[in-house]
């Protein structure tokens, strides 16, 4: 090839990389990002003495020197109505925390934190920070078929967390009213709530003094239960490059979504360390695509000597920007990868039926039996209980399993052999499984693909757009003594061209 061609094609590949954009939202491998979710709460009071209250603890982190405005949103596990919508103002290196409790009838978001929020008055104003059912009630009912809990307070008591970064303070006034004095208290966060559009009136509102978000928020939350003795604590998921630009939106306002990722590119890290970025239709496709998986792999632990019991959770981040409510010539369709509207029993999506739906096995590596129908996952956070759909962490949000898991755990006892400390003893059901996602619906396709930054044959992603969590505890008989822990899930993806 002559020298000349040889250039010419070189400074071509050169300028198609150039026009690509440099953000991408993609899975944070750091653990920090511009977005968190956390996956579950739950806040459920004490049925009786022994039972003991559930609360969840949350902690958010700036890793960074900057001042950021911060959208906390906590969402009901079954349809993903929202319960509250605060801005959170963090100084440089700044930690909020929170808690969510039960009340008498519901849950309330509380804190005894001294960093800004607004509204201003939300913990300090009583009743303002209860959870109410107004997003799912009256004009806003969504057909949640539980009769008397379809509408009430006791929805609010399980569900999951959104964490958005909309932008970084760089207005040195706004900065000097969310700065923490030597007595630990933020100088002025009263004059803040002049400066959101929702709650202020006249002047200069946000978002400007406000640059695009920079990343570097961690978080974690912890269930807890001091009567059952648990205390279960996880990360939460981090997106990064969610944004290139300010997304401000107002106290209350809904706004800026999960599903607004700017531009609507997505970037996956492949097992083998390569690099998949894809153009979507849309921001809400590209953040999907980030957390679209084939499959989850996780243990579960029945052991009978420690009475043991383990939660699996399941949550679709991005679910109620595909879907709708109920069936109808006026409801919208489902979109992929998505399947059904809201109504009669949720909006259920289901694993692959028999072996490739529930692959389990023993503690041993032996195979267990396939369960003869798929699992359906009807809730935007689904609980999924190993012990005769009983539910470790007292949730409601239960997937309808029952006969198909029970069937799928048989055989997963194990006994001792020779070579055990306790030989011929009985260990109890005990292995792993593994749920897969891959029906003909439960797919998305980009504009384009391309692979270390080479154009490839455009690539569908095949699975679901989720994130997992699994819980265990064990139980000593004759003492007081109940404790557990959380069991890291693994991911498998799955890609046709």
């Amino acid at each position: 090839m002559p020298q000349m061609n040889r250039i010419a094609l070189a400074l071509a590949g050169i300028a198609g990389l150039a026009v690509q954009p440099a953000t991408a939202v993609q899975l944070s491998r750091s653990g920090a990002g511009q977005v968190l979710i956390f996956p579950y709460f739950i806040a459920r009071p004490s049925a009786s003495a022994a039972d003991g209250e559930s609360n969840t603890l949350i902690s958010i982190v700036n890793t960074k020197p900057q001042f950021k405005a911060v959208k906390v949103r906590v969402l009901e596990s079954r349809n993903a109505r929202e319960l509250r919508d605060i801005n959170v103002f963090l100084g440089p290196w700044d930690i909020w925390t929170t808690a969510i409790i039960p009340t008498a009838t519901g849950a309330r978001l509380v804190t005894n934190d001294n960093t800004c929020v607004t509204p201003r008055n939300m913990f300090s104003e009583p009743g303002l920070d209860s959870f109410t059912n107004a997003s799912y009630s009256g004009v806003f009912a969504d057909g949640d078929p539980f009769g008397a809990g379809s509408t009430t307070l006791d929805r609010t008591r399980e569900g999951y967390i959104e964490v958005i970064e909309m932008g970084v303070v760089t207005t040195p006034q706004t900065q000097a009213f969310i700065k923490h004095g030597t007595n630990g208290i933020p100088a002025n966060c009263a004059a803040l709530d002049a400066l959101d559009p929702g709650i202020g009136t006249g002047g200069t509102s946000f978002p400007t003094g406000l640059s695009a978000p920079s990343g570097g928020l961690n978080g974690r939350a912890t269930i807890i239960n001091s009567a059952l003795g648990i205390n279960f604590t996880y990360t939460a998921t981090a997106l990064d490059n969610w944004s290139d630009s300010v997304r401000y939106g107002a106290a209350g306002s809904g706004q800026p979504r999960l599903g607004a990722a700017s531009p609507p590119v997505s970037t996956i890290v492949l097992p083998n360390g390569d690099t998949l970025r894809q153009t979507w239709a849309s921001g809400r496709d590209a953040v999907s695509a980030v957390l679209m998986r084939s499959a989850v792999n996780n243990e579960f632990i029945l052991d009978a000597g420690t009475a043991s019991q383990t939660d699996w959770i399941i949550t679709f981040p991005t679910k109620r920007d595909y879907i709708g409510i109920a069936a109808g010539a006026t409801a919208p369709i489902p979109q992929a990868p998505f399947s059904s509207n809201f109504g009669g029993f949720g909006a259920c999506d289901e694993t692959i039926a028999g072996s490739e739906g529930y692959q389990g096995f023993n503690r041993e590596g032996v195979p267990l039996l396939a369960a003869p129908t798929s699992l359906r996952l009807c809730w935007v956070s689904n609980i999924i209980p190993f012990f005769s759909n009983i539910s470790l962490l007292r949730a409601t949000a239960v997937a309808p399993h029952t006969n198909a898991m029970q069937t799928a755990l048989a055989g997963a006892t194990t006994q001792g052999g020779p070579a055990t400390s306790v030989p011929g003893g009985v260990q109890g059901g005990n292995g792993r499984m593994t749920l897969r996602f891959g029906t003909a619906a439960q797919r998305m396709t980009p504009i384009s693909s391309t692979l270390n930054n080479a154009p490839t044959a455009n690539t569908t992603l095949v699975g679901m757009p989720f994130i997992s969590l699994g819980v265990h505890n064990y139980r000593r008989s004759g003492v007081i003594s109940n404790y557990g822990g959380v069991i890291a899930p693994v991911y498998e993806q799955a890609f046709v061209k």
